[in-house]
């Protein structure tokens, strides 16, 4: 018999969202110590004499660390730049950019791209003008996983990512500058003049006004007067005329001789930019000297109403152009229409920029805490559920519920000799006066969960409990399972563990009558549910009926009537649904959504299902594993990741703890966001002692990394290595070490029986979840088990 989890699924207002991050970090998860809050403390050593396999493992992570590296992680540098997102309320994971951080953007802040500006006709008439970017609803940040995206970026591991992906035809935004005063939309007016347009001038070409209204521009950015017999520095390119005459000239660029051009005419050059001929001002005399009025930049820009932009006489079909007249057919807006015409993405690995006129960029820094966090276990096996996880005082297995030989859930606990109490109140935790409660070793009673709670904390000890007697006083034991002491406590006596006080009411042992211990708790205090150090919530199950209140949040029945069976479903012997809850972005506790992890049983054949929010679906595969992964929809997203790939199925629930977000920036396309980096930390073995006062990741084993013998005890090999390290052909080993001789921090053994197997685990490192304070064996890329002491 074995147990399975066969579906999580969300609860009231939460949705799942698939897929997972590259790497994982948290107080104790990778990348740090190593990368925390985006800033890098790190060397990493690979042997002198190793395999270039080591050294290429080396480099991944090196890699993998750098993409952590941000700085602060909320700013860009280099150009005009906006966060599109609020303290007071982060993009989160499912949300929309418009509906958080509202629609329009202007010159509060893009103060130089949307800078309120004053254009100058042609008759030197002003005119005032301001500047606004308008998201489309179609700025969603998700979890996804694209072929096209790996192909994008280069990836190869299929390897789900948070950002976001436009399907073709989607609204990205609209860019609008809108003119106070408006000038007349004529080619008198407005031809031969400079129009400034999000950050940029460009030079008016051509007007067409009637029944086709059109104007054409010149990217004017870098512009010049170049005089016949001399050679000008345009945007760093040697320019001269090598031919010129009333209607036409041809230029000398860095030695390349264009084409015969006209006024208004462009010409491209070899490094892709254009140079484009704006006024040809000349001299027929014999002693005159004629000179041409040129730009170099992205070319000749054509902005037809109703219809796509043209660059350089070809259709850019993501940008539509609006020349929006008034009722005098004087020129009110121009509108710039941002629409997908295949799909795109924004991530940490990939920038957006706007067509044609490379003006704008969407851009991404590495995600604060979304993949990241504390990570609970639940599994199973021959004949129980257990819940890993931490909590107050340190990390905790506790069964929660066993089965019989049918594969039939029948108690709370272990089994029946071993069973968890949960409490025989369905007013756990809220009764307004203390509640008597009955803890019977005779059934089986054994353990306990004690909880306390207020609104923003809470706090879980995991207990054993019987009765002993001193001085011929029986009393109540209670032993903390974790740090192994124990607390006494006679009738009426108050034994407390954190802020949870248990008053014992009445003790009875031994002889014919059973050990009973009747208490009760103080407010705030329960039984039903169990605290992690960062604040979920975990319920429990308690033996109810549907009837009770509380039933539907973790309530069980061992034994409903057939005609009742629908009715209990999720909560009966056959099928159990254990429920998380979340804390929202303020850290109140339980405020946030809710989800399920569904036990089940299972057989080899009969691997776990995983619905989406819509209906049965697959999830999404990390790399060519059995493991799928995805998030719980919330401001304190929990990411899951599900393991099929074994005689039954587990789930891991990775929490942050805190308020989990994007960081999305609209900026210059010169603009770069993050604004850090790892630097050079690959060392070799023989370099380590410069790198002393640094966390080290050591890859390679003790046989040919002196680093990694300094941290195992010794230069063993083959079967000396597998001796003192339990590791084996075809194992890897990761082991933290809070303390060795070769740094005065934090070192990390990233190293297999054989070169293949050190690859393993530097990849199993970069892009499984990992506490780089535990020691893990493993047998590939995304198999590895945690070594317990």
């Amino acid at each position: 018999m074995k147990l399975n989890f066969r579906k999580i699924s969300a609860i009231a207002s939460s949705a799942l969202m698939l897929g997972m991050t590259a790497g994982m970090a948290a107080a104790a998860n990778y990348p740090a110590p190593f990368v925390v809050g985006g800033s890098p403390n790190v060397a990493i050593v690979y042997g002198s004499g190793a395999a270039f396999s080591d050294q290429t493992a080396a480099s991944s992570i090196a890699e993998s660390l750098s993409s952590f590296v941000t700085g602060t992680g909320t700013t860009v540098t280099g150009g005009d730049s906006a966060r599109l997102g609020k303290t007071s309320d982060e993009v989160n994971l499912g949300n929309d950019v418009a509906t958080v951080f509202g629609t329009t953007i202007d010159d509060d802040e893009l103060a130089d791209l949307l800078a309120d500006g004053t254009y100058t006709d042609d008759d030197n008439t002003e005119y005032d003008f301001t500047q606004k970017v308008t998201l489309g609803s179609n700025v969603d940040v998700t979890h996804f996983q694209d072929t096209d995206y790996d192909d994008l970026i280069g990836a190869s591991d299929r390897t789900p990512t948070i950002g976001i992906r436009f399907a073709s035809n989607a609204h990205v935004l609209n860019y609008t500058l809108d003119f106070s005063t408006h000038p007349a939309y004529n080619a008198a007016t407005l031809e031969t003049t400079t129009m400034k347009l999000m950050g940029r001038n460009y030079y008016v070409l051509d007007v067409i006004n009637g029944t086709t209204n059109k104007t054409t521009f010149l990217d004017s950015a870098n512009s010049a007067v170049v005089t016949e017999g001399q050679t000008t520095t345009v945007a760093g390119r040697s320019v001269g005329i090598n031919f010129i005459s009333s209607t036409e000239v041809r230029l000398d660029v860095d030695g390349a001789i264009t084409n015969s051009l006209v006024e208004g005419a462009t010409y491209k050059l070899a490094d892709g930019t254009y140079v484009g001929i704006k006024d040809i001002l000349y001299d027929s005399k014999e002693a005159g000297i004629s000179k041409v009025e040129i730009s170099i930049g992205t070319g000749k820009l054509e902005v037809d109403h109703g219809a796509n932009v043209e660059l350089n006489d070809v259709s850019i079909t993501e940008i539509t152009g609006f020349l929006a007249q008034d009722s005098s057919e004087k020129l009110d807006k121009i509108v710039l229409m941002w629409t997908t015409d295949d799909e795109e993405y924004i991530s940490p690995a990939a920038s957006l920029t706007l067509p044609a006129f490379q003006a704008l960029k969407f851009s991404m820094t590495a995600h604060t805490l979304l993949g990241t966090g504390e990570d609970t276990e639940v599994d199973g096996g021959s004949s129980e559920i257990e819940v890993q996880t931490t909590i107050k005082d340190g990390s905790v297995t506790i069964p929660i519920l066993g089965a019989n030989s049918t594969a039939e859930f029948a108690t709370i606990g272990k089994d029946s000799a071993g069973r968890l109490f949960t409490g025989n109140t369905t007013s756990d935790f809220t009764a307004a006066t203390p509640i008597n409660r009955v803890f019977n070793e005779s059934v089986g009673d054994k353990y306990m969960v004690l909880s306390w709670n207020n609104t923003r904390d809470g706090e879980s000890y995991y207990l054993k409990v019987d009765t002993t007697t001193e001085n011929n006083i029986v009393k109540a034991r209670f032993e903390n399972r974790i740090t192994g002491s124990q607390k006494l406590g006679a009738v009426d006596d108050v034994v407390s563990f954190g802020n949870a006080e248990i008053t014992v009411k009445n003790v009875t042992n031994g002889g014919t009558v059973p050990n009973i211990i009747n208490f009760s708790l103080n407010a705030g205090s329960g039984t039903s549910a169990l605290y992690t150090e960062e604040g979920m919530k975990i319920w429990l199950p308690f033996e109810a009926n549907l009837s009770d209140a509380g039933f539907n949040n973790s309530g069980i029945n061992f034994t409903p009537t057939p005609v009742f069976e629908v009715a209990y479903a999720g909560h009966t012997f056959d099928s159990y649904l254990l429920r998380f809850d979340t804390e929202d972005r303020d850290g109140n506790l339980g405020a946030g959504d809710s989800f399920n992890v569904t036990l089940d049983e299972s057989g080899t054949t009969n691997k776990v299902h995983v619905p989406t929010v819509t209906g049965d679906a697959a999830g999404l595969e990390i790399g060519s594993t059995d493991d799928f992964a995805y998030y719980v929809i919330t401001d304190v997203s929990p990411r899951i990741v599900h393991a099929t790939g074994g005689d039954y199925d587990s789930v891991k629930v990775t929490y942050p703890g805190q308020d989990s977000f994007v960081n999305l920036f609209l900026s210059a396309p010169e603009a770069s966001a993050g604004g850090g980096t790892l630097g050079d930390v690959l060392v070799t073995d023989a370099e380590v002692s410069s790198v002393s006062s640094k966390n080290l990741v050591v890859v390679g084993g003790s046989c040919i990394n002196s680093a990694a013998a300094s941290l195992v005890g010794g230069a063993y090999c083959g079967s000396a290595w597998t001796s003192a390290t339990g590791v084996g052909s075809g194992q890897f080993l990761i082991k933290g070490y809070s303390s060795s001789s070769i740094t005065s921090e934090m070192a990390i053994l990233v190293a297999g029986y054989e070169a293949a197997d050190t690859t393993n685990a530097a990849t199993y490192l970069r892009t499984q979840s990992v506490d780089t304070g535990k020691s893990y064996k493993g047998t590939s890329a995304t198999q590895a088990t945690l070594v317990v002491a």
